[in-house]
């Protein structure tokens, strides 16, 4: 029977699983970063810019995962969307300051700064961006189950 609405595609059912949004995000943002933080410490040679390099990629990849998964479960808890928003991406950007820089301090790496600053300021914008998506999803699901 057609209800109107068209059959979601393979890709868009894949990403109906937070689990799944969050490897695909956290696979991205490993790559993207691990090639900026290679640039940011090239000037201190090969080893050093590849450290830098797979350090980068390991924190990203992990605290990417880690604050897609903060912000799905902290969103849940709050009916108040702007609560929910505030919250759920905050506690992510704290997150992301804190373990970057411990990470990167642990690891030696020479411009720690300069590594950090493209994850900091964009990984903000991605914990915000994920958390309204997020909100509005929830609301476009309340709305078709209430129609």
């Amino acid at each position: 029977m057609n209800t109107g609405q068209q059959e979601p595609t393979n890709s868009l059912r894949l990403l109906s699983d937070r689990r799944n949004r969050s490897l695909l995000m956290s696979l991205n943002a490993a790559f993207w970063y691990g090639a900026w933080a290679f640039y940011a410490n090239h000037a201190h040679g090969w080893k050093q810019a590849t450290q830098a390099s797979l350090t980068q990629a390991a924190v990203s990849l992990t605290v990417t995962f880690l604050v897609t998964m903060i912000i799905e479960l902290v969103s849940q808890r709050f009916q108040n969307a702007t609560v929910a928003i505030l919250l759920s991406a905050g506690s992510a950007i704290a997150f992301v300051a804190a373990y970057s820089v411990t990470f990167h301090l642990l690891m030696r790496t020479p411009e720690v700064l300069t590594t950090i600053a493209p994850v900091l300021a964009l990984g903000s914008i991605y914990c915000i961006s994920y958390a309204i998506g997020l909100r509005m999803l929830k609301q476009r699901d309340l709305a078709a189950k209430s129609s």
